[in-house]
């Protein structure tokens, strides 16, 4: 069985952030008249670490929240860093905290929580498993492929129905949901550790290895190789839907970042298509369009992780 919050990368972390400390530190103040200023630019800098430390290291060393309920429902379809939804059998990969740089704002933004996110994009077999409108005629044979021609709103209310009935059965803990990823969550999963604009590499020549692109149509998930990760599809085959709304996040939202905007503001999707050609196949790749569109190149993947 494992242990969600136990990885050893807590540990370089919470050193990072001691040196980074002790970095701001100086040794000789410049005069007495300067004492008090950097006084108050070490207390500054010393309470900005505490939070992220209160944040960030205190979580890599919690109870794991989903062990317990592992234990007691679906311990024999756990693996070391996944588990498999029993109901839909979707399989849901950890993805311990960490940074990574914004592709698109050029900033280095921190994931302090565990979450889990589903190896492949949603398909119309796991879709069909509730009550959801689907808004194009659907062949027996097309279940293995991405379910597309979907609003936003209909994503969500697909993870409001799994939520509602892993909850019922007893298999989420308090605090916790099946959802969309937020933009910064799936950038962080999609790019498997790296920060170029490929999850494999800076090479766009082997991006055929790995995604669906510039062919006109979607094909069957895990087609091609996955990321790092074991995610499939991050890149290429359909347009992915995130949580989050247009909108400029906070210079200091850094830790955890996410826009929830209202019902009706346009939302982001991520990671290329079928129909895009290699140079927007990318990790950068995104747009924001209105969560009422309905598009066959746009489908979505769901992540199990704190409520927002």
């Amino acid at each position: 069985m494992f242990d969600a919050f136990k990885s050893p990368e807590h540990l370089n972390v919470r050193n990072k952030l001691f040196i980074f400390i002790r970095n701001q530190i100086p040794i000789l103040f410049m005069g007495k008249k300067w004492k008090f200023k950097k006084i108050l630019l070490i207390s500054a800098v010393c309470i900005t670490a505490y939070i992220i430390i209160i944040f960030g290291i205190y979580n890599f060393n919690a109870n794991d929240p989903f062990t317990k309920i592992f234990r007691k429902t679906i311990s024999g379809n756990t693996e070391n860093n996944s588990f498999v939804i029993p109901s839909l059998d979707i399989k849901m990969v950890k993805i311990n905290p960490g940074s990574l740089i914004d592709r698109n704002k050029n900033k280095r933004i921190f994931i302090t929580n565990i979450f889990y996110i589903s190896s492949h994009e949603i398909t119309v077999g796991e879709y069909k498993n509730f009550p959801l409108p689907f808004h194009e005629k659907i062949n027996s044979n097309e279940e293995n492929k991405p379910v597309t021609n979907i609003s936003w709103h209909d994503a969500v209310k697909f993870c409001k129905l799994l939520t509602a009935r892993e909850k019922e059965s007893g298999k989420l803990p308090t605090g916790y949901e099946y959802r969309l990823p937020t933009e910064a969550e799936w950038e962080y999963a999609a790019g498997g550790g790296t920060d170029g604009l490929y999850y494999h590499g800076t090479i766009p020549e082997r991006l055929p290895l790995y995604a669906v692109y510039n062919t006109g149509a979607a094909t069957e998930i895990m087609t091609k190789k996955p990321n790092s990760n074991g995610l499939y599809d991050t890149l290429g085959n359909v347009w992915e839907w995130c949580y989050d709304a247009k909108g400029s996040n906070s210079f200091f939202s850094r830790i955890n970042p996410v826009n929830k905007g209202k019902e009706y503001d346009d939302r982001a999707i991520r990671g290329g298509s079928a129909m895009t050609n290699s140079s927007n196949t990318t990790l950068a790749a995104q747009k924001y369009i209105s969560p009422y569109t309905l598009n066959n190149m746009i489908g979505f993947r769901i992540v199990l992780a704190k409520s927002l």
